[in-house]
């Protein structure tokens, strides 16, 4: 028999505090130059959903949640481990996640704060949990293979 649980973290709710919540997105002019780039020089172009992306996350500060209506264990609470979908930080802390795991990988950022990632042969873009790989087939399939 297979369970499943369900958390819901009410971001809504969180008080707003000094830190940093804002995650950089690609901007749409920088995207079209991209595939432009990519049609000219024949670049294959390949689409990837990262799955469950936030709870990849490890959380940079203590956060306590109350158990869902009617699983609630009196004087408990949950203590979060990971970020989850609906934290304030939660897209910063999945930005700054997968681009130290670009970095790891050889990439170098193209510009402060861009989502555009690059090692020269490829060209990693990103958008909140989708990623666009631009290269030569042969690259882009070596990289899949890490």
């Amino acid at each position: 028999m297979k369970h499943k649980a369900w958390l819901c973290v009410r971001g809504d709710l969180q008080p707003p505090t000094a830190q940093d919540t804002y995650a950089a997105t690609l901007a749409a002019r920088t995207f079209r130059a991209l595939i432009a780039i990519a049609a000219v020089f024949d670049l294959e172009i390949w689409h990837l959903d990262a799955v469950n992306a936030f709870t990849n996350s490890s959380l940079d500060e203590t956060i306590h949640c109350t158990y869902q209506l009617g699983f609630e264990i009196e004087g408990q609470c949950l203590h979060l481990l990971r970020a989850l979908y609906s934290l304030r930080r939660s897209p910063l802390l999945w930005l700054r996640e997968l681009s130290q795991t670009l970095v790891s990988l050889g990439f170098k950022e193209a510009l402060e704060g861009s989502c555009l990632f690059t090692d020269g042969c490829l060209i990693v873009l990103f958008y909140v949990d989708d990623l666009l790989l631009l290269g030569q087939k042969e690259n882009i399939t070596e990289l899949c293979r890490l």
